[in-house]
């Protein structure tokens, strides 16, 4: 298995006491895909260095992964879970 970074960031849309089940949503897919979550460092709330669909800040989550090739394959074609905009 290979160990990868991931740095996704949280919608401002999603209230602060919901980034935490953002995150366990795409922890879970990793698993899903048959990796294991090593670490979660969540950066909190900080301003975008450019504005991405009209916002100008989001909450930056950087997670340490091991995963298998094909596995990290899957996960960036599901993307990564952003069918409500969080991530």
């Amino acid at each position: 298995m290979n160990e990868y970074e991931l740095l996704y960031i949280v919608s401002p849309r999603v209230p602060a006491d919901d980034v935490a089940n953002a995150i366990e949503r795409v922890n879970a897919l990793v698993t899903a895909q048959g990796g294991e979550v090593l670490s979660v460092d969540n950066w909190g709330r900080r301003r975008l260095a450019y504005p991405i669909r009209q916002y100008f800040e989001g909450t930056y989550v950087l997670t340490t992964l091991k995963m298998p090739p094909t596995g990290a394959r899957t996960a960036c074609t599901i993307r990564s879970g952003r069918s409500d905009d969080e991530a």
